[in-house]
């Protein structure tokens, strides 16, 4: 009877302990399964992550790209603007050095001696006009209505009014001919120098010296314009330097002298 009882004893711890080594077994096996989908889903979330990762660097790429692309494109487009504006007053410059080198070249270019000198020599001739210093025959005269005296001149350049206007306006505008210029009796309507008279041409004394002897120093020039300028001219007067002032214009005729008059106590830049 206890023999019975052993057996059932050891049966009975057998059976447990199997029973208990099934239970091990079963709980095993879930672990690794839930180990496997775990590091499943982790696999799945590192593919993700680093699928997301590469888009966004692919995206962050693309957006350097551009803005790259943007900045060249601006880069490139303030240089293009840069280089024009460089160009435009690069071209700007050399037209305004052109504009100015080529005022230079003129003025310096310009001999105004040469073109003063021959109406200085027209000048004598007409101041010697002026004052009478005329060949004449004091046979041939006669008294007009004021008790002036004419005589005839024997001058062969010269038979007519119009021949004398013709010279003298060779050098000298109208302006010193006219009621306030130089010469504004040489054709005066109330005592006029010159008249015609009997189909001749005759003059009334008026001797008063005339002539200038112009020194060989240069002219001090100034005031000019393309068809102005004022000279300052040295002369001679009793063996002492005296000094005209002369404004010279261009006409449709070319250089006349405008107005003529005698500067006192003047010191010249050439002393």
């Amino acid at each position: 009877m206890k023999n019975k009882r052993f057996i059932c004893a050891v049966t009975a711890i057998l059976s447990i302990a199997a029973l208990s080594s099934c239970g091990n077994v079963g709980s095993g096996s879930f672990n690794s399964d839930s180990s496997s989908e775990s590091l499943t889903t982790q696999n799945e979330t590192t593919t993700i992550d680093e699928s997301s990762s590469v888009t966004e660097s692919t995206s962050d790429k693309s957006s350097s790209e551009s803005s790259a692309q943007e900045i060249t494109s601006a880069n490139s487009d303030s240089s293009s603007s840069d280089k024009q504006q460089q160009s435009t007053s690069a071209i700007e410059s050399s037209k305004d050095d052109s504009s100015n080198s080529s005022a230079e070249i003129s003025k310096s270019d310009t001999d105004y001696d040469a073109i003063l000198n021959p109406l200085l020599t027209g000048l004598n001739e007409v101041d010697k006009l002026y004052t009478t210093f005329i060949d004449m025959s004091s046979s041939e005269q006669f008294i007009d209505s004021t008790q002036l005296t004419y005589s005839k001149v024997t001058d062969s350049r010269f038979t007519s009014v119009s021949d004398v206007k013709t010279f003298v306006k060779q050098y000298i505008t109208d302006s010193m001919l006219d009621s306030n210029g130089r010469y504004s009796q040489f054709f005066s309507s109330s005592s006029p120098l010159y008249i015609d008279y009997n189909g001749a041409l005759y003059v009334r004394s008026n001797a008063k010296g005339g002539d200038f002897t112009w020194t060989n120093t240069p002219a001090e020039v100034s005031s000019v314009t393309e068809t102005s300028f004022t000279a300052i001219k040295e002369y001679t007067s009793f063996d002492a330097p005296e000094y005209m002032e002369l404004k010279l214009v261009k006409t449709d005729d070319g250089w006349r002298i405008n107005n003529a008059q005698t500067l006192y106590n003047y010191s010249s830049e050439n002393n």
